[in-house]
């Protein structure tokens, strides 16, 4: 069974590299016989890891995986294809959680510079708090357009947990100027953050 599930996979990744009207059903056929088990492993590792189960992020996640199976095949050479797949699935789940682990030390340094925002503490918490699950991608990437130092020294610090000491080595400058560029590089953040909170929820009382 297990050769013959191998084989299988072999055959449909081949057809994936071929293009055009096979590639579609092949892909097709790897959705239809993976995709519910692989929600279902997700599903499980979710209730083991935090108690509960996430169903719509159990899809969110199948579905990256089943695109990264597919991007895979021009590599592909062979072996269990099933264990390929799940493979594949805890790969993206370990992606997601570090990028989720990114984002909360992000939040939680957003709080710890409350001071710079310029309103009370209470008041930054529950905002931290409401944006916590916001994707922050979008809001890192127009910081990095408008300012380069600034976005690379809140990298550096909240991502890469670098010391203040040693930004100002990578950055060239000296400690203080560091320190400045991660403060006002997370209160452009955090602001870029309220900005978006408060388009997608304008008949919300933010504060």
């Amino acid at each position: 069974m297990t050769k013959t599930k191998t084989a299988e996979g072999s055959r449909l990744m081949k057809a994936i590299v071929g293009g055009g009207v096979q590639a579609a059903a092949a892909m097709a056929e790897i959705n239809h016989n993976y995709r519910d088990r692989v929600i279902g492993y997700i599903i499980n590792r979710q209730k083991v890891k935090w108690g509960r189960a996430d169903p719509e992020a159990a899809k969110d996640i199948a579905s990256d995986t089943m695109v990264r199976v597919f991007e895979a095949a021009p590599r592909y050479h062979g072996g269990k294809f099933e264990a390929f797949v799940f493979e594949t699935a805890e790969h993206v789940i370990q992606e997601r959680s570090r990028n989720f682990v990114r984002k909360w030390r992000l939040m939680k340094d957003l709080a710890r510079e409350r001071r710079f925002c310029g309103v009370g503490s209470d008041i930054v918490v529950e905002a931290v708090n409401k944006l916590g699950d916001l994707k922050l991608d979008s809001a890192l990437e127009t910081l990095k357009k408008k300012n380069p130092e600034r976005y690379e020294a809140v990298q550096l610090r909240v991502v890469e947990e670098r010391k203040y000491r040693e930004i100002a080595e990578i950055m060239g400058c000296k400690e203080a100027t560091a320190r400045t560029r991660v403060h006002r590089g997370l209160k452009d953040l955090y602001s870029e953050l309220v900005t978006r909170w408060k388009e997608d929820h304008k008949n919300v009382s933010f504060f």
